[in-house]
């Protein structure tokens, strides 16, 4: 083998190296921060996001330098890219898995944030008199076409 391609070889090596590491570190992260998510522990989640938004920057940093030099990465060894491709895969795996709980715990923080102003609004706007004048809602024992509008001036 020639020094050129040894270079070569090295410094695809040394690449795949980062970005494999890149991608375990934040696959390890986000499995940590299901854990969390799923014992509703905000401040180890607060402590979590800045870690996980530098590893993200250095995952699209590292898939940046693939991406301008494919044929480097073609003459790295098989075993090599191979483990490349399962760490793709497992960080895949788990940003969908990720994805899917912290859908369900903020659809589960909406419904009952609404389950709460729904309970507000019920106490707050009886429903046995007039709650929006836009609607006119009347009380129940009140016929709305035998009733009149009366202004009553109180400054005497």
């Amino acid at each position: 083998m020639k020094p050129e391609e040894q270079k070569e070889q090295q410094k695809a090596k040394a690449l795949i190296d980062g970005c494999i590491a890149t991608m375990s570190a934040l696959t390890d992260l986000m499995t940590e921060e299901a854990k969390l998510v799923k014992a509703r522990d905000q401040k180890g989640l607060e402590a979590l996001v800045v870690q996980k938004n530098k590893l993200t920057l250095a995952y699209r940093a590292s898939l940046k330098s693939i991406a301008q030099e494919p044929e480097l990465i073609k003459k790295a060894p098989p075993e090599m890219r191979n483990l490349l491709k399962l760490e793709g895969q497992r960080l895949a795996e788990s940003t969908m898995a990720n994805e899917r709980l912290l859908k369900a715990a903020v659809l589960g923080t909406r419904r009952l944030v609404e389950a709460i102003f729904s309970a507000i609004r019920r106490q707050a706007l009886p429903d046995d008199g007039y709650f929006n004048t836009r609607k006119k809602k009347m009380r129940k024992d009140v016929d709305e076409n035998k009733t009149q509008s009366v202004v009553i001036c109180r400054s005497a």
